[in-house]
């Protein structure tokens, strides 16, 4: 079974779960859905996170709105972030709903995800 969670803001709070969740040192979460909106930053929380799992770049995941960023600007953003952080391992695109009403396919987005990504 994997476990995962969608932290935003508070990251105190956060800290306190994750740390709460560590047994033997070992974070039993599988990974965090990073939500990047109204300035989650993923340098903070990799900060943050640092020392709290074994690789803080592979254990974020970060997530994009799919009512405000279309596949080529998600492919592009992942291909910067992945330049920065070379262990960064997936995306999420959230207001899944949303993807045919904006005229895309989540194949588009699926593609997108994963040549950003260098996959």
């Amino acid at each position: 079974m994997l476990v995962t969670a969608p932290p935003y803001q508070d990251e105190a709070f956060w800290g306190k779960v994750l740390k709460q969740s560590n047994v033997d040192g070992k974070s039993r979460f599988a990974w965090w859905n990073l939500q990047v909106y109204g300035g989650a930053e993923d340098d903070d929380w990799l900060t943050k996170l640092s020392g709290a799992v074994d690789d803080p770049q592979a254990f974020l995941v970060p997530g994009y709105s799919a009512d405000v960023t279309k596949p080529t600007k998600l492919e592009s953003t992942l291909k910067t972030l992945k330049s920065s952080y070379p262990s960064l391992a997936g995306s999420i695109v959230w207001d899944y709903e949303l993807i045919k009403d904006r005229g895309q396919t989540a194949g588009q987005y699926a593609a997108a995800i994963k040549a950003g990504l260098g996959g």
